[in-house]
């Protein structure tokens, strides 16, 4: 799904865009097999993923493709659960290595547009680099706002709302992959 999210800061929008997937079904094109010796765990380092499989589309069309080809496939950010919720006895799919860009920032909407893997890290640094700011982040940086709006997260600021309350729109991909 790609998500598009919006918060007011002091007049400013920031919409988001992202990629969420659900339980999905699809085979295909830019993935890597892990090696039985390399092992892909959490951020924490206490929870092994069971996946053979990581995908990373260039883009919407190559996730699509992705979706449609896998049997079993989960979406995986920055891997800080510390729950099995994520992982998939098959595939996971990744938007943080080609997926993860700022594609635009439209100051006089006071909008700006991202990708699914995009990080607050990232976020944050581009929006302070011309004089914007979020009302509200996650207290580690490095999770992706995909995962972070996902998964309910509250964000760090004592003062405004959680982080899923910035959202003000959605573009879906649908767990078959339209």
């Amino acid at each position: 799904m790609v998500i598009f999210l919006s918060t007011q800061v002091h007049g400013f929008k920031a919409v988001l865009c992202f990629l969420l997937l659900f339980s999905l079904n699809s085979t295909s094109l830019a993935y890597f097999r892990l090696p039985k010796t390399l092992q892909l765990t959490n951020w924490g380092g206490n929870l092994v993923f069971n996946a053979t499989k990581v995908k990373t589309p260039w883009n919407t069309q190559h996730l699509l493709e992705i979706v449609k080809g896998a049997s079993k496939i989960h979406a995986v950010g920055s891997k800080h659960s510390f729950s099995p919720v994520a992982d998939s006895s098959e595939v996971l799919v990744s938007l943080r290595e080609h997926m993860a860009g700022i594609l635009s920032l439209d100051e006089d909407r006071q909008r700006v547009v991202i990708q699914g893997g995009c990080t607050y890290a990232v976020l944050a640094a581009h929006l302070q680099s011309r004089g914007w700011a979020l009302g509200n982040l996650p207290s580690i940086p490095d999770v992706t706002v995909a995962g972070a709006v996902a998964t309910g997260s509250h964000g760090a600021g004592r003062i405004g709302s959680s982080l899923p309350s910035q959202v003000t729109a959605l573009q879906i991909v649908t767990g078959r992959g339209t």
